[in-house]
């Protein structure tokens, strides 16, 4: 099921923030991504707050997105944002609940880090698929956190569940510090 709210109304392209939650609540510690989506929209004035701050009160807030499980659907979900976060589970041999942030075009995105589905194409191919097509945001950030159970029915891990409110405030933050002046060439094509 996708969903999306708008913590207000949003102007251009240029000026759009979107934070994209992927996973499945009712798999264990791939519910990360809603949840944190969840509590996001709960703080959502404090959003709208901060991003109209960072840009001179020209904007409303950002878009909070859910339920995007493909590729495409994840490069229509973050064309032409100004800035565009991404929460999701991620199975990389660290310890469980740790937190990484990865940004696009600044360090490369491997394939096993960087999931969105058990079927089709993941995160890492859909940035590769979005600058190919040049339907990419203007900066990418990446909030990958180490998954301990993706069991359907399971509840989140005690690993997990300890960083929501920290993985909250990261990417509250990671909002706040956004400015129309941070992008630059971090969203090229490489050669």
């Amino acid at each position: 099921m996708s969903s999306a709210v708008d913590t207000g109304a949003m102007v251009s392209g240029a000026d759009k923030v979107v934070v994209i939650a992927l996973g499945n609540r009712f798999r264990g510690d791939d519910g990360i991504g809603p949840i944190i989506a969840e509590r996001l929209k709960e703080n959502a004035e404090r959003l709208k707050k901060n991003v109209a701050d960072r840009l001179g009160g020209r904007v409303g807030g950002c878009t909070i997105v859910e339920g995007k499980d493909d590729a495409m659907a994840l490069v229509s979900a973050w064309e032409n944002a100004a800035l565009a976060v991404v929460i999701d589970a991620a199975v990389s041999g660290a310890a469980p609940g740790t937190i990484r942030r990865l940004e696009a075009g600044v360090q490369p995105l491997s394939k096993d880090v960087a999931r969105c589905s058990s079927h089709g194409l993941g995160l890492a191919e859909a940035v590769e698929l979005g600058k190919a097509l040049g339907r990419g945001p203007g900066r990418l950030v990446i909030f990958a956190v180490e998954a301990n159970t993706f069991e359907q029915g399971a509840a989140m891990s005690p690993e997990v569940s300890a960083v929501v409110e920290e993985l909250v405030q990261t990417v509250e933050a990671e909002i706040a510090s956004f400015s129309n002046t941070s992008f630059g060439d971090t969203w090229q094509a490489s050669a």
